[in-house]
């Protein structure tokens, strides 16, 4: 059993450590049979770390507004290290996932296990990831994955011990990966393993997120959820009380409770270029970056933020957006003398769109707060190059 078997807790056939602190009774039955000789240092005080995401669950809501999500849904990947671990098996996903969902609807985060770094280097891990990021993706820095989880709304994961944190939140959680011979069967993440809804790689991702969201029931997996702590709340008193007692002091009189996930601040990017299609009054918007991760899109526009270096792909464009504040009286007529197969150029001010079309017509158009106003000039798009179907005699 990893940290729990004899190699680790035993120098000489002795125990190294005076407490051995687990944090589910039931964990003493596997510690006694894996490490029989230091059983008796066993004490079970909980788990001080989620009781950090318990602290803070009821503040989600600051911590998705920190995150710039507004009504988009937040997809948490998490991976552990390892040749089985989700990087390890399918060190793509995170690109196809970012390819699928469209950028309007969702975020995706990266959950990185540290050692995955120590052992590949920053540098291999960030060109790995260099055209999800592209695409919009959050590499959650590795001391903020608390507040990225607290913030989530779907986990897709290994055996990692993220991935059972957020199951033990209630959060939807599917496996991409799980390998059964490198976890002890008797643990809980062994059993949440066996219940728990699997992702199919060979099938569309978005379906299977949206599915996952709409009807994972916790309360199913609750009974082994629960194993993650005997004593929800109280780690941190017990674990002092234990410390004070093991040093021979006194306990100090205050009470010890969890300190409060810290909020991760992420601004948010108008991704560029995007791939976009319009159904009524619906546009949706794919990153070009990971279009190689997916299967080809047709019947869409390209799009392309004028504020952010577009390279070649700014030929490609069929509208193209920036924010007002900051641009040329004359932008509008600049880009389309540059650029001739544009059809719209929109400037974003506030929930506002201003769009000059190639004639030199302008057309103002307002949206609802928190959506991205740049979809009306994709609208506008669609509404100028739609066919209509011909009409049977």
């Amino acid at each position: 059993m990893f940290g729990l078997s004899d190699a680790w807790v035993l120098h000489d056939g002795e125990p190294i450590a005076t407490a051995q602190i687990l944090s589910h009774s039931e964990q003493l039955e596997r510690f006694r049979k894996a490490a029989p000789a230091a059983a008796s240092t066993a004490v079970v005080a909980g788990d001080p770390c989620f009781d950090r995401l318990l602290e803070s669950a009821p503040d989600r809501d600051l911590y998705r507004s920190a995150l710039g999500l507004g009504d988009r849904r937040l997809v948490v990947v998490n991976t552990t290290w390892g040749e089985n671990s989700l990087f390890g098996r399918h060190i793509d996903l995170v690109e196809r996932l970012v390819a699928e969902l469209p950028v309007d609807d969702f975020m995706v985060a990266a959950v990185i296990h540290p050692n995955v770094v120590h052992a590949h280097g920053r540098a291999e891990v960030e060109r790995v990831l260099a055209h999800a990021r592209r695409g919009g993706l959050l590499v959650v820095p590795p001391l903020e994955w608390r507040a990225a989880l607290l913030a989530a709304d779907a986990v897709v994961g290994d055996h990692g011990s993220v991935t059972f944190y957020g199951a033990a939140l209630g959060i939807p959680t599917v496996l991409a990966t799980y390998p059964a011979d490198a976890v002890d069967p008797e643990s809980p993440i062994a059993q949440f393993a066996e219940a728990a809804p699997r992702l199919q790689l060979d099938s569309c991702l978005r379906d299977q997120i949206e599915k996952l969201m709409a009807t994972y029931e916790p309360a199913q997996y609750a009974d082994v959820t629960g194993r993650v702590t005997s004593f929800p709340g109280r780690s941190l008193e017990l674990l002092r009380t234990l410390f004070y007692r093991v040093l021979g002091l006194d306990e100090p009189p205050s009470p010890a409770v969890p300190e409060p996930v810290p909020v991760l601040h992420h601004q948010r990017q108008r991704v560029s270029p995007l791939w976009a299609t319009v159904e009524g009054d619906r546009v949706e918007r794919f990153p070009m970056a990971v279009a190689h991760a997916s299967t080809p899109r047709v019947g869409g526009h390209v799009v392309v933020d004028a504020t952010q270096p577009a390279g070649r792909a700014a030929e490609m464009a069929d509208v193209m957006v920036r924010d007002a504040l900051g641009a040329p009286p004359d932008w509008a007529e600049r880009v389309f003398e540059r650029l001739p197969g544009l059809t719209v150029a929109g400037l974003i001010d506030g929930d506002t769109c201003r769009m000059r079309l190639r004639d030199g017509t302008e057309i103002v158009r307002d949206t609802a707060p928190g959506r991205d106003p740049a979809t009306l000039a994709s609208q506008l798009y669609d509404e100028i190059v739609r066919v209509p179907l011909p009409r049977d005699p």
